[in-house]
């Protein structure tokens, strides 16, 4: 018997997509293939875009479709590269 994998450090909505329930399915086959691979748990490190990976977690915690356990923390305040940082100079 092998226990379940964590994997600490995911993205499950990589992409923006048009809506937030085309999120939150490309958002379930990302987790559907870790969890397949072997990962019970995910930590979601944010998404950019939206609050799909807080609906995903529930409709999972709610048992409407399979998937890993999710721990999510919802849109970044402020995702990487969508802010422009001019560079400084003394």
């Amino acid at each position: 018997m092998l226990p379940g994998l964590i994997d600490r450090h995911v993205h499950v909505i990589q992409d923006q997509q048009a809506n937030d329930g085309r999120a939150a399915l490309a958002g379930l086959n990302y987790a559907l293939k870790d969890l397949h691979a072997g990962f019970t748990t995910l930590q979601d490190m944010g998404s950019g875009f939206s609050y799909a990976t807080v609906e995903l977690r529930d409709a999972i915690n709610k048992g409407l479709g399979p998937g890993p356990r999710l721990q999510v923390s919802g849109p970044q305040l402020n995702p990487r590269g969508a802010t422009y940082y001019a560079l400084l100079r003394w």
